[in-house]
Order: C-alpha cells, then sequence, then structure tokens
C-alpha cells in the first residue's frame, strides 16, 4: 500500500485507484449470479454518486448567487452557501452510490430469482 503522507504520495495513490476503476469497468467482470456484469453495476454506482454530489454543488452555486445579490440590493439575507461542504457532498456521494448499485443491480436479480439453474444458463 502506498503511503499518502506527501502530496505526490496522495496523487499516486489517487491515480492508482482511478487505474483500478477503469480496469474494472473496461474487464466488465460478469457475474454468473446476477447476470448482470459487475462494470455496469460499478458504473451506475460512480455516475449516480457524481450525479448526486453535482446536484449538490449546483444547490451552493445558485446559494452563492442569490446571496449575493440580496447583499448587492442591501439585504443581509445569507443563505449560507458551502456550509458543511465535505459532509454534505460525502453523503450525496455515497447516498447516490448506494441507489445506483440497487438500481444497476436490480433488473439482474430479478432476472436471477425467475432462473432454476445455478449456472446462470
Amino acid at each position: 500500500m502506498l503511503s499518502k503522507d506527501t502530496p505526490s504520495d496522495k496523487l499516486k495513490w489517487y491515480q492508482k485507484l482511478y487505474n483500478f476503476g477503469k480496469q474494472v469497468y473496461h474487464n466488465d467482470i460478469k457475474s454468473p449470479v446476477l447476470g448482470e456484469t459487475f462494470g455496469s453495476v460499478v458504473s451506475n454506482m460512480m455516475s449516480e454518486g457524481v450525479e448526486e454530489t453535482s446536484e449538490e454543488l449546483l444547490a451552493d452555486l445558485s446559494k452563492a448567487l442569490f446571496t449575493a445579490a440580496y447583499q448587492l440590493s442591501g439585504s443581509k439575507t445569507d443563505l449560507h452557501a458551502f456550509e458543511n461542504v465535505f459532509d454534505r457532498y460525502a453523503l450525496s456521494f455515497i447516498g447516490g452510490t448506494v441507489g445506483g448499485g440497487i438500481a444497476g443491480g436490480l433488473p439482474g436479480y430479478r432476472a436471477a430469482r425467475y432462473n432454476n439453474s445455478m449456472d446462470g444458463k
């Protein structure tokens, strides 16, 4: 395991993690039980996590824009944009990955329930 003490070590660790994800996606590992591919489930998880996080970012950007407009008009209104950023973004990403994984794996699970053979044929 790489140490994450210096910024270059952190970058190498994130590159290794990214390359692993890319390898899993391109290899598209087959799941004999679900009939779905592991790569498609992981892809759904990641895309839904990024989508949920981008929604949270868009909400913060719109709050910041409206706060600036209010303050330029002389109002003291503050919509508190970009508060608890790490907590909210991490929660959005984790929630999105869980939802994306369920939505990605559910069709294969339903198909496997009605399959009488254990070999997936």
